[in-house]
């Protein structure tokens, strides 16, 4: 602890002589993959929370602080990566409507169980279902089987198929995604930088398409994957 508080105190030095640092490298040290551990878990919190009073207002400050930590995070070094993990706007952006708009024990259920069951769970104290009802709540964001799902959702085609069957297949098909993102990403990676200047020449028209087409791919298989 006493090691946060010098680093807390230097961070502060810092601050009255450098002003380009961030007020954020106060609280959170830059370069770090804290910040993006808390991301996730104050996503799961606000759910899996009792409502109180301000509660969204309350826990949209601090998704919203940690949202940005993450954005200005140097960490990881590599831009891939990082680029993946500034995508989780797909989850913290319906979390904070959800809170800040809602009250998700009450307005929120999947279709299968009772209705408003995170207020159910909570007046019979079955803490552990409430907190599995959150963590279901923050992975789909769609709201795909829940009461809020979106109605242009085509139906299933293999609604019949057996589970372990579907789970089978899914994991399958997610590998042979990620192989094909991991292959098409290392030839881009092997691609030399365009020149700033270039023409419309046979050579460099072979490289750009090859970048697209490689690029296309990723995209594809990242998605599929999801």
């Amino acid at each position: 602890m006493s090691k946060y508080f010098d680093f807390v105190q230097e961070t502060l030095i810092s601050y009255q002589y450098n002003p380009k640092i961030s007020f954020s490298s106060i609280i959170l040290p830059q370069g770090s993959i804290l910040p993006h551990i808390l991301l996730p878990i104050s996503l799961f919190l606000s759910l899996a929370s009792t409502p109180f009073r301000f509660r969204g207002i309350i826990w949209t400050f601090i998704i919203s602080f940690l949202a940005y930590v993450v954005w200005i995070d140097p960490w990881p070094p590599r831009p891939e990566p990082r680029y993946a993990l500034n995508n989780a706007w797909f989850f913290f952006l319906p979390v904070i409507e959800k809170v800040l708009l809602h009250i998700p024990e009450k307005e929120f259920w999947n279709l299968e169980r009772e209705k408003e069951e995170g207020m159910r769970y909570m007046e019979r104290e079955e803490w552990g279902r409430k907190w599995w009802w959150a963590a279901a709540l923050l992975s789909n964001p769609r709201g795909v089987g829940w009461n809020f799902e979106s109605k242009h959702i085509p139906k299933v085609k293999r609604a019949n198929e057996r589970r372990w069957l579907f789970l089978v297949k899914q994991l399958l098909w997610a590998g042979v995604c990620y192989v094909i993102a991991d292959t098409m990403g290392a030839l881009l990676r092997r691609q030399p930088e365009l020149p700033k200047e270039w023409r419309w020449e046979g050579n460099m028209m072979q490289r750009l398409l090859i970048m697209e087409c490689a690029m296309a791919f990723v995209v594809y298989a990242s998605w599929s994957v999801q």
